[in-house]
């Protein structure tokens, strides 16, 4: 019970994408010989100008991460179309634009700086049988064997990169072997047919495979004897969940530990990243690689996607501004000054426009921050929160008008820790900034300063 309702899970994570032309049952679409594919993989060269912002967002926190001592390795994972297009229906046939795309995108990406592993390449070798089971017949997601190829394609990459492999050197070892197993199973991977009618999925049969399972040998070294976070670090979508055996395979092929940031498909990728920006692994551990996995098909979603819940859509300027605020490792300072701190709280105190201090908070209490001068598209404050109990802290920015900002998760353990806030939104440069906790407790706002990164071209 528990397995299906997971992939019945990753089913509803599709479903964001359905369009008002599209069903449930266009969705799943039916090929030869029992495959099915995904009816969103299908796209056409009118979406041309949304994988293009979308490479030019990639672009741009590349060079940010770069800046500030990261490197980071695209992993797109193609689509299982062009895999298998001997399997496609005839009235559906894999088209020229969707045969190139691939390599389209990754040569962009390549002349724009960014490190992108050709995995489309490495599954499409001809030493690797046209029936290789490197995805799921019945699921959207590669199979065990196609991560595994995945990870493989992500080691090669850096190893061709001399600058990655120097980074890496350092970091402990993981010893980790692989084992094969000689005795079938059936998958339970089967999430397309959770987009059919139930009288239709019955006719498809779960599919034999051989498992693949790693082990680790011993456990990670460390120099003091303590837990550390992993220098190297996954984000991505479903393909990067554990079940899948891609972050596995990355700590086989590296022997080395590999922290994994994954979020599933309905919150994208764009607010995924972002998250992993703002979390206490990437401020509290100095990250030496970051692996972003992204799903081809879903180049065409873009920041402010309409299909998206509205939770995770956002201007691709709000996204741009945050995710440069967020990547910086220094605070240089910024043109811009604090005014003051303020907030509707009577057990409020405030010290000077660094600091202010708030006993018994009730749910819903807020903190506002007012902003004199700020240079548009390179200052952002940065500041430290503490709270007694686990927030989610809502962010409004006003620029004329009010722009809602992606929340943040903070750990009620009573330690500050990092916040960051663009002064410059799609509305324009910011005045005043919002901070709203969700529950009560003891919090502190401090060290609030403005700070600047380069500039960037909005």
């Amino acid at each position: 019970m528990a397995s299906t309702l997971k992939y019945l899970a990753f089913s509803l994570a599709l479903t964001p994408f359905i369009t008002s032309a599209q069903t449930l049952g266009n969705l799943a679409i039916p090929g030869k010989n029992q495959w099915l594919f995904y009816g969103v993989e299908f796209s056409d060269a009118s979406v041309q100008d949304k994988t293009n912002e979308s490479v030019d967002l990639i672009a741009l926190v590349n060079g940010q991460l770069k800046d500030n001592g990261v490197a980071l390795l695209l992993a797109l994972a193609h689509i299982k179309a062009r895999l298998y297009k001997q399997h496609l229906p005839d009235d559906k046939p894999l088209t020229p634009y969707l045969d190139s795309n691939y390599k389209r995108m990754r040569d962009i990406l390549l002349a724009k700086g960014v490190v992108s592993a050709d995995i489309n390449t490495a599954f499409s070798d001809p030493a690797v049988a046209a029936d290789s089971g490197l995805y799921y017949r019945l699921d959207s997601h590669w199979s065990q064997r196609g991560a595994l190829l995945a990870g493989e394609t992500v080691k090669k990459e850096i190893e061709n990169r001399p600058e990655f492999k120097s980074a890496l050197a350092p970091l402990p070892p993981l010893p980790m072997k692989l084992i094969e197993h000689k005795k079938t199973r059936l998958s339970k991977a089967r999430d397309l047919t959770q987009l059919m009618s139930a009288d239709e999925a019955k006719k498809y049969e779960s599919e034999p495979f051989l498992p693949i399972q790693f082990q680790r040998t011993a456990p990670s070294s460390s120099l003091t004897g303590a837990e550390e976070v992993p220098g190297v670090v996954l984000v991505g979508s479903s393909y990067s969940q554990e079940w899948t055996g891609f972050p596995d395979a990355i700590r086989y092929y590296l022997q080395k530990d590999v922290g994994n940031y994954s979020l599933d498909a309905s919150i994208g990728q764009w607010v995924g990243f972002y998250r992993y920006l703002q979390s206490d692994a990437y401020h509290l551990s100095s990250p030496k690689l970051v692996v972003w996995e992204i799903p081809e098909r879903d180049m065409v979603a873009t920041p402010d996607f309409k299909y998206r819940d509205a939770r995770y859509q956002m201007h691709r300027i709000d996204w741009s501004m945050g995710a440069t605020a967020w990547a910086q490792r220094n605070c240089q300072a910024g043109q811009g000054s604090v005014k003051g701190l303020g907030s509707g709280a009577k057990t409020a105190k405030t010290k000077d426009t660094t600091a202010i201090q708030i006993s018994g908070a009730a749910a819903d209490t807020y903190i506002d921050i007012e902003v004199l001068n700020a240079a548009k598209g390179a200052d952002y404050i940065d500041a430290r929160v503490a709270s007694s109990s686990d927030q989610t802290l809502a962010v409004e920015v006003v620029a004329g008008k009010k722009r809602s900002l992606p929340t943040v998760k903070l750990i009620g353990d009573g330690q500050a820790h990092v916040l960051r806030i663009p002064l410059t939104s799609s509305e324009g440069v910011v005045t005043k900034a919002r901070i709203v906790f969700s529950g009560p407790a003891n919090v502190e706002l401090s060290g609030v300063r403005i700070c600047q990164h380069k500039p960037l071209s909005l």
